[in-house]
């Protein structure tokens, strides 16, 4: 890809970062102070389309990241209060329930997970071969 001029950069990142933050175009012309028929034509440019897809990405890693972090907190708030002889026997088969949901989830993930990598060699396996049945 050639080198965009500084400015040229700076608008398409102005407009990227207004079309994260706003719902619709129209907000997102009026927050970049760039026009609509300027944000369509980006999005109708295949570098820009992957810069923007690029960018989405990045902030969903971000969110993932907080949602794993929050979730171990979460795990261990259930933990407390599902061994805790104190508490509500209703919050506690709240809690047991959920680790067992939580349980089942990540293992069923895990057999998804292993079964696509196996998909995946398979179909590297197939690319990589010359040979030709036909």
């Amino acid at each position: 890809m050639a080198e965009k001029p500084l400015y040229k950069r700076s608008r398409e990142q102005k407009a990227i970062e207004a079309l994260i933050m706003f719902p619709t175009i129209k907000e997102a012309a009026a927050h970049s102070q760039l026009s609509e028929s300027t944000l369509y034509r980006y999005l109708n440019n295949d570098d820009f389309k992957e810069s923007y897809r690029n960018a989405k990405k990045e902030i969903m890693r971000g969110v993932s990241n907080s949602i794993q972090m929050a979730s171990m907190i979460a795990i261990r708030t259930l933990i407390d209060v599902m061994e805790n002889p104190k508490a509500n026997a209703m919050a506690r088969v709240t809690a047991s329930s959920k680790m067992l949901e939580l349980a089942y989830q990540s293992h069923r993930d895990e057999d998804v997970y292993a079964e696509l990598e196996d998909l995946k060699e398979m179909v590297e396996a197939i690319k990589g071969s010359k040979v030709n049945d036909f």
